[in-house]
């Protein structure tokens, strides 16, 4: 049985991944393709939940680009569309604007999540094996002491 220990600072990182390498089948989309106003609305709200949690990582991580990035594509664009919804009456149009641009925030997000793990995963994995080599050090120099 192998147990696989997440250190503290991957935790965070690990948690978001998994949420954003979630896929659903397509049989879930052919369905979900007949209700758009259902789809349109868990859309919303998915988006609506993950938010804080996605600004939560980015802080946490001091990716101060990626915030940048994210006020800039999806933050001051639905601001812009409820604004324009608001005076113009067709909010559920506008909303989708933002909304597009919050997923893919998330789809580009999703490989820089990835490649920020495989980094801290090799950084893990070195450190064992210096600290394997460093045991293995120690104790061929007490097997030599002792002869």
């Amino acid at each position: 049985m192998d147990i696989n220990i997440v250190s503290s600072e991957r935790y965070n990182l690990e948690k978001m991944s998994r949420y954003l390498n979630y896929e659903l089948s397509t049989a879930v989309f052919y369905f979900l393709s007949y209700a758009w106003g259902f789809t349109l609305l868990l859309a919303i709200i998915a988006a609506t939940l993950f938010t804080p949690f996605l600004l939560f990582v980015l802080f946490k991580e001091k990716k101060i680009a990626w915030l940048i990035s994210f006020f800039i594509s999806v933050i001051i664009p639905l601001i812009i569309c409820i604004i324009l919804g608001v005076i113009y009456g067709h909010l559920a149009a506008f909303i989708l604007v933002p909304l597009g641009f919050f997923y893919l925030f998330c789809f580009v997000f999703k490989y820089s999540v990835n490649d920020r793990l495989a980094e801290l995963k090799a950084r893990e994995d070195l450190n064992r094996k210096r600290e394997e080599r460093r045991l293995e050090k120690e104790i061929w120099q007490r097997q030599i002491e002792i002869k």
